[in-house]
């Protein structure tokens, strides 16, 4: 695909652009207001299991409301993290070790999903959805940083303020 998303910054420069957010602190109406008002198109679900007990965050329930909003969805489960290898996550150190597992043994493993990932975030303003709000703890930044080193591409993150 040669369609890229381009974003022009201060410096007039292109450049592509793919973002992430988690949706572990507001409601359903909040973070696709905030989505639709950065010009977002699409919703890319990196979730191994997209089921939510926030309102609205279900599969079924999210991919309608934001085709509603105007703004695609789609769910790549290959690439999120099995239920039960995120058990017993309880300080900074367990979320290093299962982001750095996943980033050094899992994503190595989803080449074509990794790709199919990008191509999608570079045809159209996109943003990688997982539930936590702080990227630092959630597989979604290690996979933003994957794509963004092998497609020449910036990541960033968002947090619905």
């Amino acid at each position: 695909m040669n369609s890229r998303r381009r974003v022009f910054p201060l410096s007039n420069k292109p450049v592509s652009i793919v973002y992430t957010i988690g949706y572990q602190q507001t409601s359903i109406a909040e973070f696709l207001n905030f989505v639709v008002q950065r010009g977002i198109r699409r919703i890319i679900d990196v979730r191994s299991n997209p089921i939510s007990r926030k309102p609205g965050f279900s599969k079924t329930k999210f991919s309608l409301l934001a085709r509603k909003a105007g703004i695609e969805y789609i769910h790549v489960k290959e690439i999120g993290i099995e239920a039960n290898m995120r058990r017993n996550l309880r300080t900074q150190d367990d979320y290093k070790r299962l982001l750095d597992k996943y980033e050094e043994e899992i994503l190595p493993k989803r080449p074509a999903q990794i790709k199919k990932v990008a191509l999608l975030a570079l045809e159209a303003p996109s943003v990688l959805v997982c539930y936590e709000s702080n990227p630092s703890v959630c597989h979604r930044s290690r996979l933003a940083s994957v794509i963004a080193r092998r497609y020449r591409i910036k990541a960033k993150h968002l947090a619905v303020t």
